[in-house]
């Protein structure tokens, strides 16, 4: 099986609010964008402490990335055209290039006004414990 060119970026769509733009790009793919990460305290299973990202040494990779629902492999959305690391948040851009349920799901519910949210999934070079 030959590897994908898109490298993988978890993202977990959930029904808080959050602003997602839903459009079209020139060949009529829907498009969206937006806020992945806030820089707020996140509470992870694996943690008995909040865990938050430290944005200014966080390193984006470049090139699409896939984005999936729920974190799921199987539950593939679509991929990014742009990832930016403002320094106190993570804001991305993409296109809903799958047909599966899942990124019919996320297409229709998003243009009918459903409050998506997302999630980064990342992986940690060291955690330090500040007091």
């Amino acid at each position: 099986m030959p590897k994908s060119k898109h490298k993988k970026i978890s993202i977990r769509l959930r029904s808080k609010p959050q602003r997602v733009k839903f459009g079209a790009d020139t060949k009529g793919l829907p498009t969206f964008s937006m806020t992945a990460y806030t820089g707020v305290a996140l509470r992870q299973p694996w943690s008995e402490h909040p865990v938050i990202v430290d944005l200014a040494s966080l390193k984006v990779p470049g090139g699409p990335m896939a984005i999936l629902h729920e974190h799921w492999q199987g539950d593939k959305v679509g991929h990014t055209t742009e990832i930016k690391n403002t320094g106190k948040k993570v804001l991305i851009s993409g296109v809903i290039s799958c047909t599966g349920n899942a990124a019919k799901d996320v297409t229709e519910s998003g243009r009918n006004g459903f409050p998506w949210q997302a999630s980064i999934g990342c992986e940690n070079g060291w955690i330090e414990q500040i007091k």
